[in-house]
């Protein structure tokens, strides 16, 4: 499984950029943004901020004109160059939230009834499992499967199982996309999810509360937002790919499929009957 690797470093001296930089990213309202994306397009690497939006870099082993790009989800991507980023005093970055058109379905009929369902990899057993060691370069590594779905549906939960880990519990990020072409599209959620997870104990999220519908297929992924200093593995339960599908994100944002085991992850969904 291919996951993020930390900054390529490009040296390329500058008097003006050779302080290590320290710096934050917040939102319109001066708030902390976790776990911000940050890729070079150039090198085609990137990081991930910390809980509080924080991360640190050496403009002096980057090009000024190098772009670095911030993105997250709920908020609009922004570019600025290094020496834009290596000027900033104090080094704020700041992000303006970014309002997703959410799905509806206009329903005619008079008579409409509710059927529930479940999709998605709901394995419980050990046979199968996937995952990756975990180090500080597999931070921001993401993860997810494709939902089958004809519907029109309500989320009502997502859940996954994990088979091993160590640590005992890992921070990740829950995101869902619609699916276009068969890859990830733009995200459904009007908020970020974030959740605990431990090894051998079915993690289930409650979304019945947030609304989130979806008109067809969609994508359930896991983002890892482990520790720098953390070391160990996570191992989810899985199974064959055949029929499900498995995507990955690299470094630049973009998803490719993966062939062989497909973690464990699910949706719970209330669906439309006319």
């Amino acid at each position: 499984m291919r996951l993020f690797i930390g900054f390529a470093l490009l040296l390329t001296a500058s008097t003006l950029l050779a302080q290590r930089k320290v710096c934050q990213i917040l939102d319109t309202k001066g708030q902390e943004v976790p776990y911000v994306n940050i890729y070079n397009p150039v090198l085609q690497n990137g990081l991930i901020a910390g809980g509080e939006g924080e991360f640190t870099f050496e403009p002096a082993k980057f090009r000024p004109n190098d772009t670095l790009l911030f993105s997250c989800i709920g908020y609009k991507t922004l570019a600025s160059t290094v020496g834009e980023v290596a000027q900033l005093s104090p080094c704020q970055i700041t992000l303006t939230p970014q309002t997703y058109e959410t799905v509806t379905a206009e329903i005619t009929e008079a008579a409409v009834s509710y059927r529930k369902k479940s999709a998605g990899v709901k394995a419980r057993w050990k046979l199968y499992q996937y995952g990756y060691n975990v180090t500080g370069k597999s931070r921001g590594g993401e993860v997810g499967i494709l939902i089958p779905n004809e519907a029109v549906c309500l989320i009502e939960q997502i859940g996954f199982n994990l088979a091993q880990s160590e640590p005992d519990s890992v921070l990740i990020e829950v995101n869902l996309y619609e699916a276009v072409d068969s890859l990830p599209g733009r995200p459904l959620q009007t908020s970020r999810i974030f959740t605990h997870a431990a090894a051998n104990k079915s993690t289930v999220i409650d979304l019945s509360a947030s609304l989130v519908n979806v008109n067809g297929s969609f994508f359930v992924t896991l983002e890892f937002l482990h520790d720098i200093d953390t070391k160990g593995f996570v191992l989810f339960k899985a199974k064959r790919n055949a029929p499900y599908l498995t995507v990955v994100r690299k470094a630049d944002g973009s998803w490719e499929k993966e062939q062989g085991l497909s973690p464990s992850i699910y949706a719970r969904l209330q669906c439309t009957e006319p």
